[in-house]
């Protein structure tokens, strides 16, 4: 059996259904504050337009700003279908009649390890409002957004390492067993014909726009 829940049911019960769990596969963490100019849709913005360079090395943050709507702004960190996703939005927009005007809203949605990690925190009541509000504070920060707030806990989180996926093992090889070879192509014949020998020139066109000689 699947459950869900989400809102004052998850408030009051999560805790409960976590312990009774096999599996916790995803949780979400949000935080909620009132813009003191009452505006939460310029909130949004300026959060966006005084971002950082991201904290966090290796793969680059995927950030996105989108307001589909004239006074409907959101913010997005990550992607849907990895471990961590998050957004930052006008809550008094998204429930006008639960939530005054000026509300923001930054959630994060966690899945996989980080969410096993988090159920177990919470099955044994570990998981006070304190701690949600650090660790969002906290995995926004490390993406170059700062929350308007200072967390008053810090969120240490102790997550159990996951088993290597089929993408682990694919990198491993290619560190292993393609990269040097790739090194000697390079010296031989140049940068650029060497990635059109492996097909990459392409992916580098459309992701950084660059084109080789």
């Amino acid at each position: 059996m699947i459950a869900r829940l989400s809102g004052q049911v998850a408030a009051r019960w999560a805790p409960a259904v976590a312990a009774l769990a096999q599996n916790v596969t995803r949780c979400d963490l949000q935080v909620t504050w009132t813009d003191p100019a009452g505006d939460a849709s310029a909130a949004v913005r300026h959060l966006w337009n005084s971002r950082r360079s991201p904290d966090t090395l290796g793969r680059r943050a995927e950030r996105e700003f989108t307001e589909k709507e004239i006074g409907s702004p959101y913010v997005y960190l990550g992607r849907r279908h990895s471990q961590n996703f998050g957004r930052i939005y006008n809550k008094h927009n998204d429930e006008p009649i639960s939530y005054p005007p000026g509300t923001v809203r930054a959630e994060v949605e966690a899945k996989g390890p980080i969410a096993a990690a988090l159920g177990a925190r919470i099955a044994d009541g570990n998981v006070p409002a304190a701690f949600a509000a650090a660790y969002t504070h906290d995995w926004y920060q490390r993406r170059g957004i700062d929350l308007p707030f200072t967390p008053g806990a810090r969120a240490e989180l102790a997550v159990e390492p996951r088993a290597p996926t089929d993408a682990d093992r694919t990198m491993a090889w290619l560190a292993k067993a393609v990269a040097p070879g790739v090194a000697r192509a390079v010296d031989w014949r140049g940068l650029w014909p060497t990635l059109k020998a492996l097909g990459l020139d392409t992916y580098i066109q459309q992701e950084y726009g660059l084109c080789g000689r």
